[in-house]
């Protein structure tokens, strides 16, 4: 194997410990293979970036292997270039100096026009019934999602009260070796009987609307269940929301990025998360019960209308501040907190109008819609 020099920073953005892991792995191919002092990791505690200790490593280790010198190299003193010596248009910046340049959001932007489907024409059920259909087996590919048959593994965890209602801590599997967490709130007083159960998708957490939205609700009679599907609430990771990176990507952006990796986007996982949930409520408010209310919020919303779309248990889908397109987030330049619900190549074969569409005649309330710079 060729040499190679993992230059790292303790304090980076990127997870100490993924590289760690990374370099522990590859070493011991390279053990494997004879060669593990052909692999090495330098550590420095400072920040993302070039840093002089790492620059050194560097000229160590090329010193080494390229030159059969052995021991450290030190940086002598150098004096940078000006940005304005290197700069190669006036202002530094082709975008702006070229009146038919492009940029990498525009050539986005143009991409995705061509790409996209257009909605065809829904003039009666059965047409609505075939556009079904075949938009939802897409679907179903592009989430990597399909329906569980393993048991819920329903547990009450504990129990309690809060301003009028009752409620239950619980947990199920959303798939093997995925538990979710979720708040069971209840009426205080069942003596008038229940009334449709509703399927909570919070935007952060599932306490998040408890004494409002949720209260609202409860007084209303209706029992809801509130779950913290995967990276969110007690699910996220305890270093998420960590700034201009949450602020600009996701607070979950993380986990995000690394289920693009493994091609099985995080709107889909957390689609299985909710509709597990419908089956929770089934349990926890009677087999009888067929019809289920789902009330969205934010972040929440695109995966709730992909559970809505799949599960017709839902009958009534209520979302607020939800994203109105993804076409809308690729014709801007810019765009906020919206990784945690990218779906790769999704723009090839459907919008979120297209899901929209697809839950006729089911009722869909949509409640401020919001766009992707909000």
């Amino acid at each position: 194997p060729k040499p190679y020099l993992i230059n790292a920073a303790i304090q980076d953005f990127f997870p100490i410990r993924g590289t760690r892991a990374s370099f522990k792995e590859a070493r011991r191919v390279y053990e494997i293979a004879g060669a593990g002092d052909q692999i090495q990791l330098f550590e420095a505690d400072d920040g993302h970036g070039y840093t002089k200790p790492r620059r050194e490593s560097a000229y160590s280790w090329f010193g080494k292997h390229f030159l059969s010198l052995s021991g450290p190299i030190t940086e002598q003193e150098m004096r940078p270039e000006l940005d304005s010596t290197l700069q190669v248009t006036s202002s530094g910046q082709v975008v702006t100096d070229f009146p038919d340049a492009q940029s990498m959001s525009s050539l986005n932007a143009a991409f995705a026009q061509a790409k996209k489907p257009e909605l065809p024409p829904l003039e009666n059920r059965k047409e609505i019934q075939r556009f079904r259909d075949s938009l939802l087996h897409g679907i179903r590919e592009l989430l990597q999602y399909s329906d569980i048959e393993a048991p819920l593994n329903l547990q009450n965890r504990g129990n309690g009260s809060f301003e009028g209602m009752n409620l239950d801590y619980v947990t199920y599997d959303s798939e093997p070796g995925i538990t979710i967490p979720a708040l069971f709130f209840k009426p205080a007083d069942p003596s008038s009987g229940w009334k449709t159960p509703v399927l909570y998708a919070a935007d952060r957490s599932m306490a998040d609307d408890a004494g409002t939205e949720i209260a609202a609700l409860i007084e209303a009679g209706h029992p809801v269940l509130a779950p913290d599907v995967r990276g969110k609430g007690e699910t996220a990771r305890s270093n998420e929301d960590d700034g201009s990176f949450a602020n600009w990507f996701s607070n979950d952006y993380r986990i995000a990025l690394m289920a693009l990796q493994l091609r099985r986007p995080l709107v889909g996982m957390r689609t299985l998360d909710l509709t597990r949930g419908v089956s929770v409520l089934e349990k926890l408010c009677g087999e009888s019960q067929t019809e289920f209310v789902a009330v969205g919020k934010g972040s929440g919303t695109i995966p709730l209308l992909h559970a809505a779309a799949l599960d017709q248990r839902i009958t009534t889908i209520v979302l607020e501040n939800g994203l109105i397109s993804w076409m809308n987030m690729v014709q801007n330049p810019y765009h906020r907190r919206q990784l945690d619900n990218v779906v790769q190549s999704a723009l090839e074969v459907y919008d979120l109008p297209f899901l929209a569409a697809a839950i006729a005649p089911r009722t869909l309330i949509l409640g401020n819609p919001v766009n992707a710079v909000h």
